[in-house]
């Protein structure tokens, strides 16, 4: 073999390995973060709480006596690797919320400063319709059912 060609093959090789870096999502913030990528290609992923998180103002439904639109100001924040829900109800804030897709999940059992409560609701463009429940204490008896219209700000 020549001896240029095999220096030209040998400086092809070198280069290609050398500007040869592993690509990935950079941010470890990402659901999909991948600490040996070098460089980042685009591809990150970010959870479900992007869509909630806001400021929204807020409207009250509830069976036990008709429309309370308190006019509330409600923020949903990212929490740990949850979501909180702050001023809900006009009074309270509620911690571990969780999403999936255009869904989210008030826990089983959060205990607020108006009862026990669990709920579930969905977000459409800009709009979040929670449904949620006030229990009795030893969660055994629904006392009130709300609905709750967040609308972003």
């Amino acid at each position: 073999m020549n001896i240029g060609l095999m220096t030209i093959l040998l400086a092809f090789v070198s280069l290609t390995f050398v500007g040869c870096s592993k690509k990935g999502c950079t941010d470890s913030t990402a659901t999909n973060y991948d600490a040996d990528a070098k460089e980042d290609d685009g591809s990150c992923e970010f959870d479900d709480r992007d869509d909630f998180v806001g400021s929204y103002t807020g409207m009250d439904m509830c069976n036990s006596g008709g429309e309370n639109q308190y006019g509330e100001d409600v923020t949903i924040m990212e929490s740990g690797s949850n979501m909180m829900i702050m001023n809900f109800a006009d009074t309270v804030n509620i911690d571990n919320v969780t999403a999936s897709g255009d869904n989210l999940t008030l826990p089983m059992g959060a205990f607020t400063g108006i009862g026990m409560i669990t709920g579930s609701g969905t977000i459409s463009g800009t709009t979040i319709t929670i449904t949620w429940y006030k229990w009795d204490m030893n969660m055994t008896t629904t006392t009130d059912t709300c609905v709750t219209t967040l609308t972003a700000k």
